[in-house]
């Protein structure tokens, strides 16, 4: 296919040829597209407006079942491929064109593939952002207990949203696919994991109000020294980043320490008489606010550290190795840690 055609295709999103009206109730994709030349092949698309990994297999389930009883080649169309999508793709098999005109499609003897391009449409969003604010509070209560079911009264009572707010979370969360209603109304986590990508995916470390300081001291050691400070002065907090990896997978020495404080963080640095260093700090002090980091936090060898699933996103940010400490907290996060209840 020439690469004139697919960034028309990708341009218009979808190209529509007319098709044979489909039954009552039968499901149909959102556009045709077909191949130039001697072939003349259909390819059979439908738009993913929300990424996250069940929609994704969901689509592809779809598409694909209707697509090869006609010899056509499906194909789905993502705002973006994030990491996890990407892999869920190679692992199985997904077409798929992004709406910056990168796209992989192999259906023999079609091959196409772009990449490299940036600037595309934006993502379509929801109503309401599941993965900002205190909407987030009602995300971790899910990620503490994901196969628990849940009734929304209790979702409210323990992420402390309004009854309003909270529904509206769970409409965006059960439209990307991450959580479904069994027949009682219930909520439950349809995939704890794609839950955690989409999370990961909207999350940014950078992003909290955040103060820098330097305190004589390494490692846990330091850490420990700054929990004791902590509790002298009433101050609550919850360790995340290269301290609790290490108090959960003990996963190599660090030097950066990040702990959130329930209150001001210029006032926990005056309050502490701490040195502010933007260069050389070893100390990051993170304002809580208004989400609750109490949800699922545990006392890890002496450290009150966040849920593992928080460490997990809050490493994703950070420097030193704090990525390889990621991998391997992931590996265990719904596994090690479910076992303990």
């Amino acid at each position: 296919m020439p690469d004139e055609a697919l960034r028309e295709f990708v341009a218009s999103r979808v190209l529509s040829l007319p098709l044979s009206a489909p039954g009552p109730g039968l499901w149909t994709p959102d556009g045709v597209l077909q191949l130039s030349g001697p072939d003349g092949r259909l390819i059979i698309v439908e738009v993913v407006d929300q990424v996250s990994r069940p929609l994704v297999q969901d689509k592809w389930r779809q598409v694909r079942a209707y697509a090869e009883p006609r010899g056509a080649i499906p194909v789905l169309m993502v705002p973006r491929l994030t990491p996890a999508i990407r892999e869920l793709a190679d692992a199985d098999g997904i077409n798929w064109v992004d709406y910056s005109g990168n796209a992989h499609i192999e259906a023999a003897p079609v091959f196409i593939h772009v990449e490299g391009r940036t600037g595309g449409m934006a993502e379509p969003r929801p109503s309401v952002n599941p993965f900002s604010g205190r909407s987030l509070n009602l995300v971790r209560v899910l990620l503490d207990d994901p196969g628990r079911p849940w009734q929304q009264k209790q979702l409210v009572a323990r992420s402390r949203l309004s009854q309003p707010r909270a529904s509206k979370v769970l409409g965006a969360l059960e439209e990307r696919a991450l959580v479904e209603r069994d027949q009682e109304n219930r909520y439950r986590v349809r995939d704890a994991d794609g839950l955690l990508d989409a999370w990961a995916a909207a999350y940014d470390y950078r992003r909290n109000e955040i103060v820098p300081v330097h305190v004589s001291g390494d490692g846990m050691e330091l850490a420990r020294a700054i929990a004791d400070r902590f509790e002298a002065a009433d101050i609550i907090h919850w360790f995340t980043g290269l301290p609790a990896a290490w108090a959960y997978e003990r996963f190599a020495r660090f030097r950066l320490v990040s702990v959130y404080v329930s209150h001001d963080p210029v006032i926990v640095r005056d309050q502490l008489e701490l040195r502010e260093a933007e260069r050389g700090a070893n100390v990051h002090l993170i304002a809580a606010r208004d989400q609750r980091y109490e949800i699922g936090h545990r006392v890890v060898d002496g450290l009150r550290c966040v849920h593992p699933t928080q460490v997990y996103v809050d490493l994703l940010g950070l420097p030193e190795r704090a990525a390889e400490a990621a991998d391997e907290l992931r590996r265990h996060v719904f596994t090690d840690f479910a076992n303990e209840r």
